[in-house]
């Protein structure tokens, strides 16, 4: 039977420990082998890949005039939006990270996750509120997975 053994590596990802899961599992001949599993979901590194929204980011006019200029309830719009601005911050991420972006998102959707801790706690450029925070979230996954998998 495996037995899940958290192990933690000192990888940061926008202040956010890169948990990875192994299984140790019993061979044949009775001697145990490690096998590396997924990273376990987190919300923080989410919150860290939408920083290029937060005010609290460098003063960019460039990037705020467009960021403010966006509709981002249209989809669009916030896809134009995504594609400017978090693809290039996306795409500077190693492989492991562009899929711990990937399955956090999906597991916090697939829990029906309001995400109001990434939203409610970010003052963003954005010219009105996000007003279906799982829509801009699917939409997101949507140009992350298209960007993994165009690379």
């Amino acid at each position: 039977m495996a037995k899940g053994i958290p192990a933690t590596k000192l990888n940061i990802v926008n202040n956010a420990k890169l948990e990875q899961y192994w299984t140790k599992r019993k061979s044949k001949n009775g001697l145990h082998r490690v096998i590396k599993m997924k990273n376990k979901p987190n919300m923080s590194i989410i919150r860290g890949l939408l920083f290029t929204y937060d005010i609290e980011n460098t003063d960019d006019l460039k990037r705020e005039n467009l960021i403010s200029s966006k509709n981002i309830n249209t989809e669009k719009e916030l896809i134009e939006l995504i594609d400017e601005l978090t693809k290039p911050e996306f795409l500077s991420y190693t492989k492991q990270e562009q899929e711990w972006f990937i399955d956090s998102i999906e597991h916090y959707l697939s829990i029906g996750d309001n995400f109001d801790s990434i939203f409610k706690t970010m003052a963003t450029y954005f010219s009105e509120p996000v007003i279906n925070q799982q829509m801009f979230m699917r939409t997101l996954l949507g140009r992350l997975r298209q960007y993994r998998n165009t690379q």
